[in-house]
């Protein structure tokens, strides 16, 4: 036996008619929202805004942490961002991913591939290489 739901059966279109009777038609236009009024204080100095310390972000902690691991294996920043295949540039880009992960588990893979310009699934390759130990450009 086949029953019919939805907005041809008649119990749909009861329903229908109800939702359109409930709702208020657009040409009606929405009442304007009643006027507050504030009681204002009289004007005074503001006191003077103390010194604020910059703030450090996640994105700027990572790329910090970036720097760090390419200094130690004798390169940029922006060497190991890049699409130079060194072998020192590639080691230390591994290094570099393998901080970035550890320091920051709630990161998915995308997110990190995007601080490196990199596919997701190549930050997880990236993952699975050894750890190898700097080695200094001379």
């Amino acid at each position: 036996m086949f029953v019919a739901y939805g907005r041809h059966t008649q119990a749909g279109i009861e329903a229908r008619r109800r939702r359109e009777d409930r709702e208020i038609p657009l040409s009606q236009p929405a009442p304007p929202p009643a006027p507050v009024e504030v009681d204002a204080p009289p004007a005074t100095r503001l006191p003077d805004r103390p010194k604020v310390t910059p703030i450090r972000t996640p994105a700027m902690a990572t790329r910090q942490m970036i720097a760090e691991v390419a200094e130690l294996y004798g390169c940029t920043f922006s060497e190991v961002v890049s699409d130079k295949r060194q072998r020192n540039i590639v080691d230390a880009r591994h290094a570099a991913i393998r901080a970035v992960r550890t320091a920051n588990p709630h990161m998915s893979l995308p997110e990190i591939g995007r601080i490196f310009n990199r596919d997701h699934s190549t930050i997880f390759h990236s993952l699975k290489q050894p750890v190898r130990a700097p080695r200094r450009r001379s």
